[in-house]
């Protein structure tokens, strides 16, 4: 199944135009593409190993209609109950360290969250499996 994004609602939520016409349901994963990303091989065998896809989202399937669906960000919502529990982590600076790489071999491809676009109109949207 792929979809686009056709209407963004506001920060909160935005439209796909696929719905329960093209199997989609409430609480479907979907991902938001950004861009194709480069064919990995693997260099001692020339194998294609696949892409490194670039996706600016995750969203959930909230409302669904017939030939569209409302979906939000499938990020974890914060709750009173478990702000304590994370607040500990941002609080004591947790992170993961960098791996030991050789940088001159680095050829980039893949975006963190804070290097990623908005979401946009006319973007690819496609199923979780």
């Amino acid at each position: 199944m792929e979809a686009k994004i056709i209407k963004i609602i506001d920060q909160k939520r935005v439209v796909i135009n696929a719905g329960s016409n093209s199997q989609i349901k409430k609480g479907d994963l979907l991902t938001v593409l950004d861009e194709v990303g480069e064919e990995v091989t693997d260099p001692e065998t020339g194998h294609h190993l696949g892409r490194l896809d670039i996706y600016k989202a995750q969203l959930e399937v909230e409302i669904v209609y017939a030939k569209m669906a409302i979906c939000i960000n499938a990020a974890a919502p914060f709750s009173a109950k478990n702000i304590g529990a994370i607040g500990s982590s941002f609080l004591s600076g947790s992170y993961r360290p960098d791996l030991n790489v050789d940088l001159d071999q680095a050829t980039g491809g893949y975006y963190t969250s804070k290097d990623t676009p908005p979401i946009k109109i006319g973007d690819t949207v496609s199923k979780v499996q």
